[in-house]
């Protein structure tokens, strides 16, 4: 069984953590929130507390007793704030992120305002893999 561990924020985050907890093939062992957690979405932390899922209060990566034991199978990012270091990256079996655009076109914050802006007809998200550098694992996406 994989172990897995959800960073993030608001509504998506939930969902994906709710997913994981539910699936058989995934043990959903820990959450780590952003903090101060936003106003306007769901709370991660209250899912947490809801479904007795332990979580890192402070937000910060690097307190994540699965960081110290080196029991890291899968990482899954979506709306994290803070850049992750290349010691954790390379810590994790594997580690993903959820950008909410297609890459590498809408790159970087805002990705949906921009399509909007430019009045795109579809849009979509993209998953990848997290590397050591700020966007070093999308080049494979550009080909």
């Amino acid at each position: 069984m994989t172990r897995v561990i959800v960073m993030g924020k608001g509504t998506l985050a939930v969902r994906i953590a709710g997913w994981f907890q539910a699936s058989p093939d995934h043990d959903l062992v820990r959450v780590v929130p952003v903090i101060p957690e936003p106003t306007w979405t769901d709370s991660l932390v209250g899912w947490a507390e809801e479904n007795d899922v332990p979580f890192v209060a402070s937000g910060d990566y690097r307190q994540l007793p699965e960081f110290e034991s080196g029991e890291l199978d899968l990482v899954f990012s979506c709306f994290y704030d803070k850049i992750i270091k290349a010691d954790f990256i390379e810590s994790c079996d594997r580690i993903l992120n959820l950008h909410n655009g297609p890459l590498p076109r809408y790159r970087g914050v805002s990705p949906i305002n921009w399509a909007l802006k430019n009045e795109e007809d579809h849009h979509g998200v993209t998953i990848h893999e997290i590397t050591p550098g700020i966007d070093d694992g999308l080049g494979e996406l550009a080909q």
